[in-house]
């Protein structure tokens, strides 16, 4: 039952920040190109599209999981404590999210055409930090995925990153 609270409240994180992302940031960041039949915000839009599908799904998945387990459970007399840490946890990881991209956005006003690459050398070691992942291949796989995006972005969809 706690991790269907956990999971409930990352998939809301990852739909409120999908959200955002597709009506504030990717507007705010990226200028419509005229006269294409794609628009280069229609690759980033549709990633954060498929994001908030894939929350919500997660979301009523988990919901039904909490329902279930809620069912299943013994009604206990004494009222179970509340564990700050596991319940500030998707929060902690959505503030981190938004941060990277706060520093996108100035970092990219700054030092144009490296915003994207400062906020996400940043980000990817804070993020893990937060979430207590010590694995390097993941390190190693962010990055990497990091870079194929940059590369995708730059050099083959010719996107201008700032």
């Amino acid at each position: 039952m706690k991790k269907a609270k956990k999971d409930m409240c990352s998939m809301l994180a990852f739909m409120l920040l999908s959200s955002l992302v597709y009506w504030v940031f990717i507007p705010s960041q990226i200028k419509l190109a005229k006269n294409a039949v794609f628009s280069n915000r229609t690759f980033p839009q549709f990633t954060m599209a498929i994001i908030f599908i894939a929350a919500t799904v997660g979301f009523i998945e988990a919901a039904f999981r909490y329902k279930k387990a809620k069912a299943v459970e013994q009604p206990s007399t004494a009222e179970s404590k509340f564990d700050f840490a596991s319940n500030t946890m998707p929060l902690l990881g959505f503030a981190v999210i938004l941060a990277y991209s706060l520093i996108f956005h100035y970092a990219s006003s700054l030092i144009r055409g490296y915003g994207f690459i400062v906020a996400t050398v940043i980000f990817i070691p804070v993020f893990f930090l937060v979430i207590k992942c010590k694995n390097w291949k993941y390190y190693a796989a962010a990055y990497t995925f990091a870079a194929g995006m940059y590369i995708i972005f730059k050099y083959i969809l010719h996107v201008a990153l700032r």
